[in-house]
């Protein structure tokens, strides 16, 4: 008898662990906070699917239908222009209950129409909308680079909040609105966009000439960062090489990066002139030095 009701017991704690999902799926990342924490911002549509942008302690977020989000198994069952609707599983011992709920745009966050009315037969990336208010200007780019595949390197000169509200048009174009409602311009060297207040390109585009040209030689490596130390970014050049890094305390501030199977060495020389750093390497270490007018 009692190692029927044990049997019994561990089936009944097996079948609770199966509804709750423990057993089938690990948690996503918004499933560490509160609804009451998650802040929906806006939306955006690209390649037919919807997306909606939310916002966790200073850091964005892309969802779409069918996504976890919230501490009590919410899934998100619908994306409108203006709110998610969400269906939370409650599960005490003995019931299971499904709760609908809402996250919804701030009211007073009326957007102004951004299209531009002219020149989009000179974009060619595939078409997108978005509205969105109040986001980081920095973070918004990391995920308009990861939802386009793009390669992306965001100045630590680069802050503040935005609106964009533009409908239908390539993303490239998007791309601009973005960067010329907010005073910012881009370099590209290969195929990584190299993003920084428009003055700061005025002093350091010509050190790019100097760059290899071949842009695809050498060990690769692939990561995303909404937000991130120079220093931190730096010690994990470092480590991966198996060197000891020495910085210079002058280098601070937090970058935007996402690059996808590119040389390492090219984004750390294009990290180092974009915040007028200069590096060098020797067998065992890595030195990281300000330059003299910062």
């Amino acid at each position: 008898m009692k190692k029927l009701n044990s049997l019994i017991c561990y089936t009944l704690f097996f079948v609770l662990s199966l509804s709750n999902g423990y057993a089938t799926r690990q948690k996503e990342a918004l499933e560490f906070f509160s609804l009451k924490e998650i802040q929906m911002l806006g939306t955006l549509q690209y390649e037919n699917q919807k997306r909606a942008i939310v916002g966790t302690k200073g850091l964005l977020h892309q969802v779409i239908e069918g996504d976890y989000i919230g501490e009590n198994n919410g899934v998100i069952k619908s994306i409108l222009y203006d709110k998610i609707q969400i269906e939370e599983t409650i599960i005490n011992s003995s019931t299971t209950e499904k709760i609908h709920k809402e996250l919804t745009i701030p009211q007073n966050n009326n957007i102004k129409n951004d299209n531009p009315l002219e020149n989009l037969s000179q974009y060619s990336g595939k078409r997108i909308s978005v509205t969105v208010s109040q986001v980081s200007v920095r973070n918004f780019l990391i995920v308009l680079a990861q939802l386009t595949g793009n390669n992306f390197i965001v100045s630590t000169q680069v802050e503040g909040l935005t609106n964009l509200n533009v409908s239908d048009i390539p993303w490239d174009s998007a791309f601009d609105v973005l960067l010329n409602k907010n005073g910012l311009s881009y370099f590209k060297v290969c195929d990584i966009y190299l993003v920084a207040p428009a003055k700061e390109f005025m002093q350091i585009s010509p050190e790019y000439e100097e760059l290899p040209s071949n842009c695809f030689k050498g060990e690769k490596v692939s990561f995303s960062f909404s937000q991130i130390e120079l220093k931190v970014l730096f010690e994990l050049f470092a480590e991966s090489k198996d060197k000891t890094v020495i910085i210079d305390a002058k280098v601070g501030g937090d970058i935007a990066i996402n690059v996808t199977n590119r040389p390492w060495r090219l984004i750390l020389a294009l990290v180092a002139i974009l915040h007028d750093f200069s590096f060098e390497m020797s067998e065992k270490s890595m030195t990281i030095s300000a330059n003299s007018k910062q």
